[in-house]
């Protein structure tokens, strides 16, 4: 997200977990079946507001109880 609305140039996208494999659909990525405490990263690359230039992103996260999550980043 970025000032309140989907940013819908990301390039790049990774997850990475700690021997954790990923799972993807059409318009969704995440991790299956994994236990807790888990500490995971998300990679990509997004232009700046003014798409003048493009910037590596990394978000590291930990999930310390079971549940479904989702991770929300706002730039």
């Amino acid at each position: 997200m970025r000032s309140g609305a989907p940013i819908r140039n990301v390039e790049d996208l990774q997850l990475t977990g700690k021997s954790w494999n990923t799972t993807s659909a059409e318009n969704y990525i995440g991790f299956d079946n994994i236990s807790v405490p888990f500490k995971g990263m998300v990679c990509f690359k997004a232009a700046n507001k003014m798409n003048t230039a493009v910037y590596d992103r990394e978000v590291w996260f930990v999930v310390d109880e079971p549940g479904k999550w989702t991770l929300r980043i706002d730039i």
